[in-house]
């Protein structure tokens, strides 16, 4: 176990890994939150560019393909090139915008989710946007992911919803979705879409149906908020009251025709 007499803090939001370097995110606000590199020389903790204002309050990490790390924080995004030890603000005006989650297209832009603002797609030296008005479920974004398809889907407080690369369509309640609040988003070895709902438990999108999985299956909260699978294929859940491993032979998911 890694903490505190180690020298790193409590809260950890995100993880991410490449080239033997175990990234972690952490939540605990000034001189304790921030972004924190794990190796054989222990864990340290990234520096900060100064004057920079909420960006110790990290909701995510992603790796791009060309080695870049990126921080989703509270003060907006930030990037680590490879062999640099200091995070720098990507784009000024994403200072202000408070991220929550970042992945990358096909097309190698960067996807960045924010809380208020819908989505920023980045490709420089040009920036673009998605928000209701485009079709997006809602503009406070908890969460993006790109499908084996090379679809991406976004997650919101108030619905999901997948750009094909041409258009959005949402999907919620009404669909089949049990819960509209989204959390995290997985695709499993099959292509299925595993979605974790903060309040209705697991949803699992078959491609022309929904099924899902809560507390009467077994799962120890239906407000689930993370998602992981194993190299056996077992998918990991994290909810607000623990813990839990999903095995396709244990439980089969409730299906509805959608």
């Amino acid at each position: 176990q890694i903490g505190l007499d180690r020298g790193l803090r409590e809260q950890v939001s995100s993880l991410a890994r490449a080239d033997g370097v175990a990234w972690i995110g952490v939540s605990g606000g000034v001189g304790i939150g921030g972004v924190w590199s794990l190796d054989e020389q222990g864990p340290r903790r990234l520096s900060l560019p100064a004057g920079t204002r909420f960006q110790d309050v990290v909701h995510d990490l992603f790796v791009d393909r060309s080695g870049v790390l990126w921080a989703a924080t509270l003060g907006g995004a930030m990037g680590l090139m490879p062999g640099e030890n200091t995070l720098t603000a990507t784009h000024d005006a994403w200072v202000a915008d408070q991220v929550k989650a970042i992945s990358q297209d096909q097309d190698g832009r960067i996807w960045l989710g924010t809380d208020g603002r819908g989505v920023v797609l980045f490709e420089e030296p040009v920036i673009d946007s998605l928000t209701v008005a485009d079709g997006l479920a809602d503009d406070r974004v908890t969460a993006i992911h790109r499908d084996s398809r090379g679809h991406m889907w976004i997650g919101t407080r108030d619905g999901l919803s997948r750009h094909d690369g041409q258009r959005l369509t949402t999907y919620s309640t009404r669909d089949g979705l049990p819960h509209n609040h989204i959390e995290d988003i997985t695709t499993g070895p099959d292509g299925r879409l595993w979605i974790a709902t903060f309040g209705g438990g697991l949803a699992i999108f078959h491609g022309e149906m929904w099924s899902s999985l809560d507390t009467r299956d077994g799962l120890g909260d239906d407000r689930a908020q993370a998602l992981a699978l194993d190299g056996t294929g077992d998918l990991w859940v994290g909810t607000v009251n623990g813990l839990a491993r999903y095995r396709e032979s244990e439980s089969l998911p409730r299906v509805r025709l959608t």
